[in-house]
């Protein structure tokens, strides 16, 4: 765990103050003493639905015509009274609710009453929050409610009079014009972002809002430019956003061709760079690799979403701007870490992953990190951030970034990252015999004084991985022996055991068989846990060699394919590059 510098606190103050700011604005702009500026609403029309590409579950329809509302890993029985009107177990289960994302299953009923279900629910929700109200017009929510309401307006119309027409448009153009007011103040990242793309879909698809289309796409564009990097990565380096952003943004590019104007060049652009950057995080069985914030992946949609690339060409194999690196060869993937935290309004669920990495073998996960919990659980979120929750080297049980502690944040589920590896440099060599990667951070510079260097090499074939971690106090003499953790969590699908010699022999599902050794170490087995999947968290196994750090050392690991014959190997007493300038690290 790092400390954080004069610049780091003081971004944290700003960060704080913002918020409050904004929650000041927020208030005495749009509080009830200010509500005109939110009255009329206008006799617009609705022109045209988006489409929504998210796939809907007619079971989960099942249980909203039951008024049974499962959200956000909570379940809330209505038993006859509005939803609205209930009190909500947790935030996260009320915001859930009011962004309405849920609506869109009632679409996959063959029910004749879907349409009334879906209108009566939407009226509910009018007629209780017609005003102003802190959490359910929280910007955010509110740009998802409006896109939602947009794509799924022939569902709720369907069959209905013109009074509940007219009440459905006009709250739409309210909460519309509200989002153009809040733009500008709501908060940095993917806020600000589903506001723009909210004002997009509703120029296009509101008749009085058709006189903003330009203006919205030039926020849309400004938004896009600032967010999404030039390798395709979004600027939070989670790799799960990009399957949502593109859902939205697909959808968005076709409500501009049905209306007949087409996409800007900067969203058509974007949307070409984070499309292969899908294919980057992804392993052979589909599934995304858990870095910063990704837990289980979205199958359905990924699939959607990947429908419409076009060039399905190879992923990039160094995606240096989001601070990745992904090697294949033979059937095995591998995809390393190699980034800074992102800046601190952004850093809200970053982990302290860095130099941490993922292993596959076909079409099934070898090494892994602990991923992102599925249900909102602030503890278990909260120790998926940490550096030992990732496989790679824990320095004395902390974490190499700091998170902030502030109640002011917490309070609002927010720990951003005030202080981290701030240098990383790193090489990569694709040789005929395999490739060489190479890595160090100052994560722990700060606290301890020590640079983790790491190389991994993956042999042509991808059945022999090898590695050495190396640890370097910069100051010699420096007092006392530091715990060290080398952890390789493993996928809950594989089965490990370790021998009398102290090597570990994994066993996947279809069979194959894999070796870890470790020179000059004992590695030992113990639990785990596996936060990334869909029916929640899963007891699993890792991999842990624990040793003491006096000046340096020096920990080598190799992982070997039983099942296929090793020919040509990367030497074991292979080094990379000992010239990678360190200079950034070293000062």
């Amino acid at each position: 765990m790092g400390t954080a510098t004069l610049g780091e606190r003081f971004r944290l103050f700003g960060l704080i103050g913002s918020r409050w700011v904004r929650k000041l604005v927020a208030f005495l702009q749009y509080g009830p003493l200010l509500q005109w500026r939110l009255g009329g609403g206008g006799r617009g029309t609705l022109l045209l639905a988006p489409r929504d590409l998210r796939t809907s579950d007619p079971t989960i329809a099942g249980d909203i015509y039951a008024r049974r509302f499962v959200l956000a890993g909570q379940v809330v029985e209505a038993e006859g009274q509005s939803v609205f009107k209930v009190r909500p177990p947790t935030p996260e289960w009320a915001e859930a609710l009011h962004r309405f994302n849920w609506l869109r299953h009632l679409r996959a009923s063959d029910s004749a009453l879907a349409p009334s279900n879906a209108r009566a629910l939407v009226m509910d929700w009018i007629a209780t929050y017609s005003s102003w109200s802190n959490g359910v017009w929280k910007p955010e929510t509110t740009a998802r409610r409006v896109m939602v309401w947009l794509s799924q307006s022939p569902l709720i119309l369907g069959e209905g009079d013109r009074d509940s027409y007219r009440i459905f448009v006009r709250s739409l153009t309210r909460q519309v014009r509200y989002l153009r007011q809040v733009a500008t103040r709501a908060d940095p990242g993917l806020p600000r972002l589903s506001i723009a793309m909210a004002l997009c879909f509703a120029s296009l698809s509101l008749s009085s809002q058709t006189k903003f289309i330009r203006s919205s796409q030039r926020r849309l564009d400004a938004e896009l430019t600032e967010q999404i990097l030039l390798d395709g990565g979004h600027i939070s380096r989670n790799p799960a956003i990009l399957v949502e952003l593109l859902a939205d943004l697909l959808s968005l590019r076709q409500t501009y061709t049905t209306e007949g104007t087409g996409p800007s060049e900067i969203m058509q652009r974007s949307i070409d760079r984070m499309m292969p950057m899908l294919r980057f995080f992804r392993h052979g069985d589909g599934h995304f690799a858990h870095f910063n914030g990704t837990g289980s992946t979205p199958s359905d949609l990924l699939a959607t979403v990947l429908a419409y690339d076009d060039t399905r060409g190879q992923p990039l194999s160094n995606a240096s701007y989001s601070g990745y690196q992904r090697v294949t060869a033979g059937s095995s993937c591998l995809i390393v870490d190699m980034g800074a935290p992102p800046p601190i309004h952004h850093s809200a669920d970053a982990h302290a992953g860095c130099l941490s990495f993922e292993f596959s073998s076909g079409q099934q996960q070898l090494i892994v990190n602990c991923g992102s919990p599925a249900e909102h659980n602030q503890d278990w979120h909260q120790l998926a951030r940490s550096t030992a929750a990732h496989s790679t080297v824990t320095l004395d049980d902390r974490s190499s970034c700091c998170f902030a502690t502030v109640p002011s944040l917490m309070d609002h589920g927010m720990r951003p990252i005030t202080s981290g590896p701030r240098a990383i440099t790193f090489g990569r060599e694709d040789r005929s015999d395999g490739t060489i990667i190479r890595a160090a951070h100052d994560g722990y510079k700060s606290r301890y004084d020590v640079i983790h260097d790491r190389e991994l090499a993956l042999d042509q074939n991808g059945h022999v991985l090898r590695g050495c971690d190396i640890l370097r106090r910069l100051k010699s003499g420096k007092d006392g022996r530091l715990p060290v953790a080398l952890r390789f969590h493993l996928h809950p699908a594989v089965t490990a055991a370790r021998s009398d010699v102290g090597i570990v022999l994994l066993t996947l599902p279809d069979g194959t068989g894999w070796q870890f050794a470790v020179e000059e170490q004992e590695a030992l087995l113990e639990d785990s846990v596996y936060l990334s999947g869909m029916m929640g968290s899963r007891r699993s196994d890792q991999i842990v060699i624990e040793t003491t750090l006096d000046q340096e050392m020096r920990i080598k690991w190799s992982l070997v394919c039983l099942t296929h014959p090793v020919e040509e190997d990367i030497p074991a007493d292979w080094e990379a590059d000992d010239h990678l300038p360190l200079d950034e690290i070293l000062e």
